[in-house]
């Protein structure tokens, strides 16, 4: 945010690196809040500068719980046609042996979805100091 100002021209790069030493030694919102506070409130991010609290997907990441889904889905489906085709339910004491490699994967992708989202959450609520001004 500081950045943002001293290239709108706001303040000059000598201010820019005092006013950062202060931020960074800042122990409180309030110590932050004395580091902008006669600064007008940033704009809205712009491409290249994302404002905190704005959950961005990394690298494709979200789409990497569908592929894991459709990808075990497949390797199913190839072990239920294994078992169909090998005899599996024409055998009395034939045990249904595909659903060890579905519950694992079903067990292995909620993992992940959980802990993805617990990811969210933490960069979500890291904190977002820009709406913290505006809302005050």
């Amino acid at each position: 945010m500081l950045r943002q100002h001293a290239g709108d021209g706001r303040i000059d790069l000598d201010e820019l690196g005092h006013r950062t030493e202060q931020a960074y030694a800042a122990q409180t919102l309030g110590d932050l809040d004395a580091v902008v506070r006669d600064l007008p409130p940033a704009g809205p991010a712009t491409v290249g500068n994302v404002a905190r609290g704005v959950v961005v997907p990394m690298s494709g990441r979200g789409r990497g719980l569908r592929y894991t889904a459709f990808r075990l889905g497949i390797v199913d489906s190839a072990c239920v046609a294994i078992w169909a085709l090998t005899g599996g339910p024409s055998h009395p004491f034939a045990d249904f042996w595909p659903a060890w490699p579905i519950i694992g994967g079903a067990a292995w992708l909620s993992l992940r979805a959980v802990r993805r989202a617990e990811r969210q959450q933490r960069v979500s609520s890291f904190g977002n100091f820009a709406s913290y001004r505006r809302r005050r």
